[in-house]
């Protein structure tokens, strides 16, 4: 799991993901993508209670690259399966545990959390339609949500999805999209509630606060430079 200055909102999400998950041997792995608020000091207090292991980085390195480093930290442990998602608690506990129990039981190489959204800002919905286009486009299938950040992996399929994975990819999701095709690994998917962020605001704090319904100055960046890493790489 990434995160990124979500103290408001990742105790109520931890503590609802391991009470679904009290009949699993289950353990958290946590990249702090160096948050500026209060969040080392809500995880840390987390850990008294909590399986967790608990990295910070030393810069602000970005979603992406955080996002890989989490995937990384959990392959380091041994796990058998590993299941990712971000840290703003957009995703219901539940559904989590469905995912994995699906994937285990069909004994599935990776698992896709596909996101059911209601009030989606118009920006978000050209964004994720943009993001299915071109993957679709490179995999010749159709592919219902190419960037959901809720995913199941056996330990084997990941380590093979990662191995040609740059440490700086900022849109390691759409990659693995792509790759997970080119393994032609066992897929199952699973329609999860996209509900809002968890805590006091409801905007996400990577990209700030946007007015009415126009992409922040961060956003439009952040997209533009990820077009440019998929054209060059």
């Amino acid at each position: 799991m990434p995160v990124f200055n979500e103290s408001s909102g990742i105790k109520e999400f931890l503590l609802e993901i391991y009470a679904e998950f009290e009949s699993h041997d289950v353990y958290f792995f946590l990249i702090d993508d160096f948050s500026t608020d209060s969040t080392q000091d809500e995880i840390q207090e987390l850990s008294r209670f909590l399986p967790i292991s608990y990295r910070r980085n030393e810069r602000n390195l970005g979603h992406g690259p955080s996002t890989i480093r989490a995937l990384q930290f959990a392959l380091s442990s041994g796990c058998e399966f590993i299941l990712a998602v971000d840290g703003d608690g957009q995703f219901h506990g539940t559904d989590l545990r469905l995912l994995a129990e699906l994937c285990i039981g069909n004994k599935s190489d990776i698992g896709l959390g596909i996101r059911v959204r209601s009030n989606e800002k118009v920006y978000r919905k050209m964004t994720s339609w943009v993001t299915r286009t071109i993957v679709s486009m490179k995999t010749k299938s159709k592919t219902s949500d190419a960037n959901t950040p809720l995913r199941f992996y056996a330990r084997a399929s990941l380590q093979a999805l990662l191995a040609d994975l740059k440490s700086d990819n900022p849109i390691p999701n759409l990659y693995i999209s792509v790759r997970q095709h080119e393994l032609d690994l066992k897929i199952a998917t699973l329609k999860v509630e996209f509900r809002p962020r968890r805590g006091e605001d409801s905007q996400s704090t990577s990209w700030g606060k946007s007015i009415l319904s126009f992409p922040t100055k961060r956003f439009l960046k952040f997209c533009f430079k990820s077009m440019q890493y998929w054209i060059k790489n």
